[in-house]
């Protein structure tokens, strides 16, 4: 992008273990700084980065909110919990208001509550910009993102495995576990949860509502099963998926890990189209990486994951997810693809049959790629939000003039 001749030159460069840039273009900083000292210095230089636009020209106008540049972290809860040796990462955004929201004089209906669950290799920053503008649009809500195990801030000191069912497995201890320390030992009525899933992550939902759902006695799920709203998944179908996994090995072998700086880091994952929003990208895609120390005052960027890790596992990630997807009983479903990538024009037969008789609804949106939710971060907003107000019954009133003389 831009005539960057050192992008370029990493595009055409053939793709090894070693570093594949030197020194004069790395990061300077103070020299030999500790770890926490690197973590410090990058949030730092996320968020200088973060109040920088390319929507050159376009002024904000707060009546439309597709011209707004978001310059702060949506989220304003962080927490941790840990399960069998994993310290899982959760971040959260909360409403200021919520005991307000959840009191008995109080006028509102209904608190909508998003639990997003990202793909492979992703993090819960790729949801920041959705949930920026949920909050734009009526910021009565709360946006639960998690990272998945081998993902974002969630670390473990020794080696996990990555099957579907300990991701579904991981997602219902952060579920129960999460809600708990939010609304409290009981919750509200008024609570209705809509799970939002990118990719993997629909796979996770999809699979955790179908077990929970089938549940009777699990004391951790009734907590919060009675709670479901709806399941939305963001560009994935199966067919699609499992055809891609045969030529994941050539795109994990194309794809770099390591970044002199900031500006090649950005460039290059924008100019893969994964995500192609750069408002967005800020905070997604800086998420991703690290600072590392290379040479005295010198240091690069590493992403977190090891992609490679996920490799002998993903067999077990989307088999029979249409199906599952379908045939999910009592839960209000929507399908949010991209138009724009070739494969997901042309549904499976068992969502195109789904879809004709109306067991979910299907939304394609054709200016954006595979983070779909990140490249029509607006649009989805408006989605999701429209998702909520006409399948929660709590939000409908029927008034009737039966009896009246």
């Amino acid at each position: 992008m831009n005539g960057d001749d050192d992008l370029i030159k990493l595009f055409l460069k053939p793709k090894s273990n070693e570093l594949g840039f030197g020194p004069e273009q790395c990061t300077r900083l103070k020299p030999n700084m500790t770890e926490d000292e690197m973590v410090e210095e990058y949030e730092k230089m996320k968020k200088q980065t973060y109040t920088t636009s390319i929507k050159f020209g376009v002024k904000p106008n707060h009546n439309d909110l597709s011209t707004l540049v978001f310059r702060e972290d949506a989220y304003n809860k962080n927490t941790t919990f840990t399960k069998e040796g994993i310290d899982f990462n959760v971040n959260s955004y909360v409403p200021t208001n919520l005991s307000d929201l959840m009191s008995e004089a109080s006028t509102n209906k209904n608190i909508p509550v998003y639990f997003g669950v990202h793909g492979a290799g992703s993090s819960s920053y790729t949801f920041n910009s959705v949930c920026s503008y949920l909050k734009e649009i009526d910021p009565n809500f709360v946006f639960i993102a998690v990272d998945l195990r081998g993902h974002g801030n969630t670390k473990s000191l020794t080696s996990v495995s990555y099957n579907l069912s300990d991701f579904v497995d991981d997602a219902n201890f952060l579920v129960f576990n999460t809600l708990k320390d939010i609304f409290g030992d009981k919750l509200s009525k008024k609570v209705s949860i809509v799970f939002l899933g990118h990719s993997l992550g629909g796979s996770v939902c999809s699979s955790l509502l179908t077990d929970v759902k089938s549940s009777a006695n699990n004391e951790m799920n009734n907590y919060w099963k009675f709670n479901i709203l709806g399941l939305v998944m963001l560009d994935i179908i199966e067919d699609l998926a499992v055809r891609s996994l045969a030529k994941m090995p050539e795109v994990i072998a194309r794809t770099f890990t390591k970044f002199p700086n900031i500006k090649q880091c950005m460039n290059w994952h924008l100019g893969t189209g994964n995500p192609k929003n750069f408002e967005s990208a800020k905070f997604s895609v800086l998420d991703l990486y690290s600072l590392k120390h290379f040479a005295d005052d010198k240091y690069y960027l590493e992403r977190k994951s090891n992609l490679s890790d996920f490799k002998s596992y993903w067999n077990t990630w989307f088999t029979g997810l249409s199906d599952q997807f379908v045939n999910l009983k009592g839960v209000c479903k929507e399908l949010i693809l991209s138009g724009n990538d070739q494969g997901t024009q042309n549904l499976d037969k068992t969502l195109m049959i789904g879809q004709m008789q109306g067991k979910y609804q299907l939304v394609v949106f054709n200016d954006g790629g595979h983070f779909i939710h990140e490249d029509c971060d607006y649009k989805v907003a408006i989605t999701l939000d429209e998702f909520v107000k006409r399948n929660d019954n709590k939000l409908i009133e029927i008034k009737t003039n039966w009896g009246k003389t």
